[in-house]
């Protein structure tokens, strides 16, 4: 997963990333951090403390934060936290609301755009 849509989950997840005296990572508020969100965090940590280091020195081409989202890496993600997660498929059948890490995740997919299909064009015969 790109480290901007690392953020950006973490981020519509209602998380706060800042960096600490000791140039570590602080996430708050700590109640809003689930397990997946857990594991997303130490998976990308380092990246989010240079992301957050390029942010707070104003570099305009911080590419590490800008990566465009990929909507097929969106739908991997979205698709495999969702069948891993009662809460979710129960949402998706329409029981209820999904969980915190599955609406980031919901958002995020739903406002992608998937690449346009390319179909190729047919040969026609002209009678």
């Amino acid at each position: 997963m790109p480290t901007a849509h690392a953020l950006a989950v973490l981020q519509s997840a209602g998380l706060v990333l800042s960096l600490t005296a000791e140039q570590g990572l602080k996430v708050v508020p700590a109640s809003n951090i689930t397990p997946p969100l857990r594991e997303l965090i130490k998976a990308h940590r380092d990246d989010l403390v240079r992301c957050l280091e390029q942010e707070a020195s104003n570099d305009p081409h911080s590419p590490i934060c800008k990566d465009p989202p990929d909507w097929t890496a969106l739908d991997r993600m979205y698709q495999a936290h969702h069948f891993n997660c009662p809460t979710c498929i129960a949402a998706g059948k329409g029981y209820g609301l999904r969980c915190g890490t599955g609406a980031a995740l919901w958002a995020d997919y739903s406002a992608a755009q998937p690449a346009a299909p390319t179909t190729p064009k047919s040969k026609g015969t002209d009678a």
